[in-house]
């Protein structure tokens, strides 16, 4: 909880760098693996075939995908994928994290982001949580000067991510 008061007033400092874009997903989706195995779900990244970099803190960038690629297969059921896409678009990496899972009704959706809210869990009572994730999701990419997006049609119907972070140049 230290540290998650830390991210949120902004009291962190980012050790800052160029990071591969593919790099720090591969990093990100192996960290949760074994919760994609234990569900037999399969993440799938798609993008384009060169490298580009983004200028962060590595840890905390992959702590900002390990959160959501968790969430993803976590209000997932078993046997559905998780599609991450990459994309470059004019100086801004685009990176979305579509999900098969339970979606977020429209009276939640606006509020996701914000400290203890949850979506409505009545489809799958097992998938608890405090609330803070997608509030220190939100922050350390607001943080690395990037903006984060939720889109869902509603309760079963999955969720979409969307993290703009700008470009850096290769190292």
């Amino acid at each position: 909880m230290l540290d998650v008061s830390r991210i949120t007033q902004g009291k962190i400092e980012l050790e800052r760098a160029a990071v591969p874009v593919d790099e720090m997903l591969e990093g990100a989706l192996e960290s949760v693996r074994p919760a994609l195995e234990a569900k037999r779900q399969s993440a799938t990244v798609i993008g384009t075939n060169d490298s580009f970099f983004v200028t962060g803190d590595s840890a905390r960038l992959n702590q900002i995908f390990v959160n959501l690629f968790v969430n993803a297969s976590k209000y997932s059921p078993q046997d559905t994928k998780i599609i991450i896409t990459i994309e470059r678009q004019d100086s801004t990496a685009l990176i979305r994290i579509k999900d098969e899972g339970i979606g977020i009704d429209a009276v939640t959706l606006p509020h996701i982001f914000e400290l203890f809210v949850q979506a409505d869990h009545s489809l799958d009572h097992r998938s608890g949580g405090l609330g803070i994730g997608l509030t220190i999701v939100k922050t350390l990419v607001e943080m690395h000067g990037g903006r984060v997006e939720v889109r869902s049609a509603g309760l079963g119907h999955g969720t979409e991510f969307t993290v703009h972070l700008p470009l850096a140049s290769a190292p």
